[in-house]
């Protein structure tokens, strides 16, 4: 499994030549990305007094010509006037279908506190995408949760991670979209699947296409599912040796408290 796999599902979303966040691919024309991006690359626009926002560029790395394509916002919930942390939500269509992408689902799941996480971004330098990684937390302002980076994480959460996919490591789903990032802390937070369902589900009813509910019997079945499930597996495999040393250590510590080793 090579990350061009992982790269299918993610779009760079750009104001001229310059990323200035990325985007989720739902399926090979819709994408599922923050409200507030499709705003500033609107004021952007305003500030150099070229025409009002008709289009917006979106950029496939691994489409095979790795052209731009043209795209339109089909809805964005995000209320300009505001700094709406509740709604910041938007779709967009591209003008050219992408015909190798196929549909996901995301996860619908309470209970995400400790779990480990990955996302794919384009932080300023990386502009073909590189890996961020850490420990999902607790709620925070009502619909965000907070993502705390490993300390070692050599690509902490920062801008251009903005609109892009939070992959649960236990669930192996995709679990959200990145709405905020602090690099100073190494912090982010992200709107889960449920959040993003909830204030979707009237204005764009199609979301309910991309997203299901998860069961700790049988997680969702997509080939996205798969596929990360074998980029993450080292992980996975590194995680269970720690946990198994560890679990060697208490019972080595329960003897010998015990006296049955010294």
């Amino acid at each position: 499994m090579t990350a061009s796999k992982l790269g299918s599902h993610v779009v760079r979303i750009l104001c001229g030549n310059r990323p200035v966040g990325g985007g989720l691919l739902l399926d090979n024309e819709h994408i599922l990305t923050c409200g507030y991006i499709i705003d500033k690359i609107d004021k952007i626009k305003e500030m150099q007094k070229d025409k009002p926002l008709d289009k917006i560029c979106i950029e496939h790395m691994w489409s095979h010509d790795k052209k731009t394509i043209a795209a339109t916002v089909l809805i964005s919930l995000y209320d300009k006037g505001l700094e709406d942390l509740e709604n910041d939500i938007a779709i967009i269509k591209l003008d050219q279908r992408l015909e190798s992408v196929k549909p996901i689902k995301l996860i619908l799941v309470n209970g995400l506190v400790g779990h480990n996480f990955c996302s794919y971004g384009f932080p300023m330098g990386h502009d073909k995408g590189i890996f961020t990684e850490g420990k999902i937390g607790w709620e925070h302002n009502g619909n965000r949760i907070i993502l705390e980076n490993y300390k070692n994480c050599k690509i902490p959460l920062q801008r251009g991670f903005s609109g892009c996919p939070v992959w649960d490591v236990s669930l192996k789903g995709i679990v959200g979209i990145i709405a905020a990032t602090d690099e100073k802390n190494s912090m982010g937070t992200f709107i889960s699947a449920k959040e993003l369902t909830k204030s979707l589900e009237i204005k764009w009813p199609k979301i309910k296409d991309f997203v299901c509910e998860y069961t700790y019997d049988e997680p969702c079945s997509t080939s996205f599912s798969e596929e990360m499930h074998e980029i993450l597996r080292p992980w996975d495999d590194i995680h269970n040796l720690f946990r198994n040393i560890d679990e060697i250590s208490k019972s080595r510590m329960e003897l010998f408290n015990s006296g049955a080793i010294s």
